[in-house]
């Protein structure tokens, strides 16, 4: 199991880089990335199967103390938006990221990227991020177990906060799902929220077999969605980051 002790002040990292962010209504912007190794999912469309254990091996990324990283983010002297805090999932190293978003807080607006299911861990971290990058997990599409429960409270732990609700889809996803997906939204979500539907890539080293859902498919979750919570609350939008070749 995953180590979540909220008293842990190192942290494995798997990448460090500046890109721009490829998703969601804050695509476009340029982003200093920190990804976080370590997840306890296993989408099987997921594109970055690289963060999703910690490493065995120490690396220059492994053991970081929050001054640590603090030093590495420091040598990026170039302009960007935000930080984006990203994984894996953060979330399971929720004490090095209060630790180190303490000390952090007067730099750029943090964004942080989540399966949003951890909501005990996002009360801790709220009072430190700016943005939430949520990304409900629907089982018909991930192939994981159901999170409805855990979805609803993290969004309620999201109250004050600016962001948006990510949902991927694949050939599988479940339309009676999108329903649902959206109905706990009109219900829990801050109501600045907006959902974003977006098509799952084809990647390789995907975690399982799926397929890449159709234009019609994805029209059809848009129009489920829009009947739910309204023209004004949903986008279907692609991956920038994958048109344009970058991490």
């Amino acid at each position: 199991m995953l180590n979540t002790d909220t008293k842990v002040s190192r942290a494995d990292l798997s990448e460090i880089f500046l890109s721009y962010q490829g998703e969601g209504p804050w695509m476009g912007f340029r982003q200093l990335f920190l990804r976080f190794s370590g997840c306890d999912l296993r989408c099987v469309w997921c594109d970055t199967p690289d963060s999703l254990t910690r490493p065995k091996l120490p690396t220059a990324l492994t053991g970081l103390t929050p001054q640590a990283l603090l030093n590495l983010v420091s040598e990026y002297q170039g302009n960007y938006h935000s930080l984006s805090v990203t994984g894996g999932e953060p979330l399971l190293q929720v004490g090095f990221l209060e630790d180190f978003l303490r000390a952090y807080a007067a730099f750029r607006p943090v964004y942080l990227e989540t399966a949003g299911h951890r909501h005990k861990e996002m009360q801790v971290l709220a009072p430190l991020v700016d943005i939430v990058s949520l990304d409900f997990k629907l089982p018909s599409s991930t192939g994981e177990r159901e999170l409805w429960e855990e979805h609803k409270l993290f969004l309620q732990a999201c109250v004050g906060k600016r962001g948006y609700i990510k949902i991927t889809l694949s050939g599988a996803t479940a339309l009676e799902e999108i329903e649902r997906a959206a109905r706990l939204v009109a219900g829990s979500a801050p109501l600045d929220f907006c959902v974003v539907l977006q098509g799952a890539s084809a990647v390789q080293n995907a975690l399982g077999d799926f397929a890449v859902p159709s234009s019609s498919q994805l029209i059809a979750a848009f129009d489920v969605a829009v009947a739910v919570l309204g023209e004004g609350r949903v986008r279907l939008l692609g991956q920038l980051h994958k048109s344009l070749g970058l991490p």
